[in-house]
């Protein structure tokens, strides 16, 4: 759209720079893109997930959570299409249903079972037969299902109780009857037949047996000719009652005919199901819509929601039986199961689902191909398409349907009546004005959404069970951009943003809030980086309290807003990384631990015990260092780096203190100790024994819990004790508790030689450090003020004199420890234990 000038055929694109507009032909298809047989797009990792699960499991309760229209159902209907390619495939059965009618005053088990049976037996008519006898099982459990609807509305009660005033009389006659000619001709046949055959029969019995046996059965075969022309009748009868009736047993489920309560449902479901399982028909149920329960939940914890009591009502159906379910819910129920698990250790929730997949909005890669797709050529590869299709992106927030529906807005006819993308900004065409049907701010948004996806990539968590939290990301990397887009500022004290309190960000854990807070301090970095954002700083002191002592500190405000001429970012905003303020102040951290530890190896230190420490964070400065797009660490991860380099500086300071110390000790042939509460080696006494004459000192020592080095001679009277980097507070404290020992002048002079105190600040020179004092007050009643003041009897002013206290020394160390090896002679200088090598360098 600017200065872009293309002819290309007909059927092409083209860019015409005097109307700033931008033409492309579209599939005549193009609003159907989403559909399976035309390509699939996005979402791999969770189609691979669910197509390996629909392929190779034969039992599963699977969740799948999402946002309304972000595609959760177009997710699974093409994984059930894509697994068609597995073995038998052909042969499953897929029941969809959705439960928007379940009713919250009926019960809820048999409501479910019901709908399921239902599902079952139309999958199973409408598609192919698993064979007759299955087929009219599920027939007959169908037929249960609207018995228990004819129940509720009283139709089965009236026919009970009139089956029940009357009996059944059943008659079944057999009836042999010829009449007529055919009973003559009948008759005579059978006579004449009868006679012939008779008279052989009763000779031979006559000449085996005698006259007698021949004349009885001449006389018996003379009954049968005679009954062959009679009609012969059978008749039974039999009666039956309700009773009866109601339990008569079905021949295809051999339970009771009338039998509709809830636990036989769900026995006859379970065993058809693994039947047909058997059988090689394996059945998947897709729940869906069941955000739109219309159920009245009582509650907000995850007891109450309707979905939890659904599959909570048929735990064991659904976790222990066969068949795959499918239930697709809203991110509402998703949040509330996630929040539970975490939670609870043995929670319920952990055994509702065997898998939970959450679908947040499509990643905009999977958006811009699906645009693509839309076109009847392959896309051009100018800037001006590119812009326009992060533009299509940015207004659609990542949505597939709302995609559809903005594309439907520059959608235009050529003169063959085929669909073409037509955007338009506003300007002069022809010597009149055309008014556009683009924004003015469409390429500031389209230069938001190309850095707002950066920024994503590098901060999405690749595992499946993350997604919500990525969701998270998008949105709120979305928010802050849209701030920009609408002129906003945004002020943040010292690059420290605060997550904003949203309805869709409720209960984040504290891990998530600081990664979710980074990724918002890259976007800024970046922002700022290609000129879209720029940023003033000003220091602000805040109004003091009322009632308080002391002024606030002042606080560093940075205000962000959108730049006069924000420019688009070239393709380099995904190849390039920038550091934010909180990693590029921890590599510089861990750059002076290891100036630290090179200073402490020159002094002869080992660092076994913090080999693991020392690791840890100089790799992680090292992968900071290196970092690429997408290889971005977790603003989490970066601050407990934060915090493992901390103690490992205030470990290596002590270790450094405490080595030179001990060692100096050593070569004095002085005992040390870190604990007061140890027998002295030379009278085998507590060191505190030794300490009598500083009371309030040993006990400030003990309570400020501040390092420290207690070093002893030969003799009591010769005492050192180093104080190892204490703290503002814990000087004060101590120093407060070491100038009440012995404050007179010739107790001042012995405190210094009986326990000299030096403690070891860990200070930069240009740092000025705050001394300990002692307050000498002096009386001067030469000076004729005080004199006059006495005799009219004034009170007397005592002239206060402040001074160093004696005994206390400092002794500054470098941060890296570039000075740690002049730690001995000042020992030397201070310490009456040995023989003093040089001056008092701390006074």
């Amino acid at each position: 759209m600017r200065n872009h000038i293309y002819e290309i055929s007909p059927a092409g694109f083209s860019i015409m720079s005097e109307t700033r507009s931008l033409e492309l032909p579209l599939k005549p298809e193009f609003r159907e893109p989403v559909q399976a047989e035309s390509g699939f797009v996005g979402r791999d990792l969770e189609l691979a997930r669910l197509t390996t699960l629909f392929r190779h499991r034969s039992a599963a309760t699977v969740l799948v959570s999402g946002h309304r229209g972000v595609g959760k159902s177009a997710l699974v209907e093409e994984a059930l299409r894509t697994s068609k390619q597995g073995r038998n495939e052909k042969r499953r059965i897929v029941a969809r249903l959705t439960l928007p009618h379940l009713e919250a005053k009926q019960e809820l088990r048999g409501q479910i079972l019901r709908s399921l049976a239902r599902a079952l037996y139309f999958a199973i008519k409408e598609g192919r037969s698993p064979g007759k006898k299955l087929k009219e099982r599920a027939a007959a459990l169908y037929q249960k299902t609207y018995l228990r609807d004819i129940e509720q509305h009283a139709v089965l009660e009236s026919i009970a109780q009139s089956e029940a005033r009357s009996t059944e009389r059943r008659k079944t006659e057999t009836v042999v009857d010829f009449s007529g000619r055919a009973s003559v001709l009948l008759g005579a046949s059978l006579g004449i037949g009868g006679s012939l055959g008779a008279s052989v029969v009763v000779s031979n019995i006559v000449l085996d047996h005698g006259l007698g046996w021949g004349a009885a059965t001449a006389f018996v075969i003379a009954l049968a000719i005679a009954a062959s022309v009679v009609t012969v009748k059978r008749v039974t009868e039999s009666e039956s009652t309700a009773t009866d009736a109601l339990t008569t047993l079905d021949s295809r489920s051999e339970t009771g005919r009338l039998d509709i309560s809830s636990d036989t449902l769900e026995f006859e479901l379970r065993d058809l199901l693994q039947d047909l399982s058997r059988e090689g028909y394996p059945c998947i149920f897709v729940l869906d819509e069941l955000d739109k329960l219309e159920i009245d939940i009582e509650g907000a914890d995850l007891l109450s929601h309707p979905i939890h009591r659904i599959v909570a009502s048929l735990k064991n159906f659904f976790t222990l039986g066969s068949g795959i379910f499918i239930f697709i819910s809203g991110e509402d129920f998703y949040r509330e199961l996630e929040t539970s698990i975490a939670a609870g250790e043995y929670s319920l929730a952990h055994t509702l689902f065997t898998d939970r997949m959450f679908i947040h909005a499509l990643h905009y890669s999977g958006l811009e191909l699906l645009i693509d797709n839309m076109l009847k050529q392959k896309p051009p590869r100018d800037v001006t398409y590119r812009k326009f299709r992060n533009y299509l992106c940015w207004a659609s927030r990542n949505h597939v349907f709302d995609l559809l529906a903005l594309t439907n807005d520059f959608v235009g006819f050529d003169n063959d009546g085929q669909p073409v993308i037509k955007a338009e900004l506003p300007g002069p065409r022809v010597g009149s004005w055309r008014e556009g049907n683009l924004p003015t701010n469409w390429e500031t948004a389209a230069g938001l959404q190309k850095i707002l996806g950066a920024v994503y990539d590098e901060h999405a968590r690749p595992s499946s069970n993350q997604e919500l939290f990525n969701q998270h990301l998008w949105r709120l990397l979305r928010h802050v951009a849209q701030t920009f887009l609408n002129q906003e500022l945004l002020v943040l004290d010292e690059d420290e943003y605060q997550l904003p309190d949203v309805a869709w960000l409720p209960r984040v854990e504290a891990t998530d809030r600081d990664d979710l807070e980074g990724a918002v301090q890259r976007l800024l970095v970046k922002l700022e980086r290609y000129g879209m954002v720029r940023s003033t700083r000003r220091t602000v002191r805040p109004p003091t309290p009322s009632g308080a002592t002391e002024d606030p500190p002042a606080v560093v405000k940075v205000t962000y807003r959108l730049a006069d001429n924000p420019s688009y970012p070239p393709s380099s905003v995904s190849t390039e990384a920038q550091l934010i303020p909180f990693e590029t102040a921890f590599v510089e951290f861990v750059d002076r631990i290891e100036v630290m530890l090179a200073n402490m190896k020159d002094l002869k230190f080992s660092f076994e015990k913090q080999e693991e420490d020392i690791e840890e964070v100089v790799s992680l400065s090292h992968r900071l260092k290196n970092t690429t797009p997408r290889t971005t660490v977790q603003r989490s991860r970066v601050r407990q780096g934060f915090v493992t380099a901390e103690a490992l500086a205030a470990d290596l300071v002590g270790r450094a203190i405490h080595g030179e110390a001990a060692e100096w000790a050593e070569k004095q042939e002085l005992s040390d100790t870190d604990d007061l509460a140890v027998a002295e080696p030379r009278t085998q006494q507590a060191w505190t024994e030794t300490l009598q004459e500083f009371p309030d000192l040993v006990q400030a020592v003990t309570e400020s819990k501040v390092e420290y080095l207690l070093i002893g001679g030969p003799v009591n009277d010769n005492q050192l004790l180093v104080l190892v980097n204490p703290d503002a507070e814990q000087v004060e404290q101590l120093s407060n508790a070491y100038s009440k020992a012995l404050s007179d002048e010739k107790g001042r002079e012995r405190r210094k030689q009986r326990l000299p105190v030096i403690s070891v600040v860990v200070a930069p020179p240009d740092v000025p450090l705050d001394l300990p004092q002692e307050v000498v007050d002096v009386f001067d009643d030469v000076s004729v003020l005080n004199r006059l003041r006495a005799f009219f009897g004034a009170d007397q002013t005592p002239v206060q004199k402040i001074q160093r206290i004696e005994g206390w020394n400092t002794f500054r160390l470098d941060p890296l420890l570039g000075n740690l090896k002049d730690l001995k002679g000042q020992l030397d200088a201070v310490s009456y234990v040995a023989v003093p090598q040089g001056p008092d360098e701390a006074k």
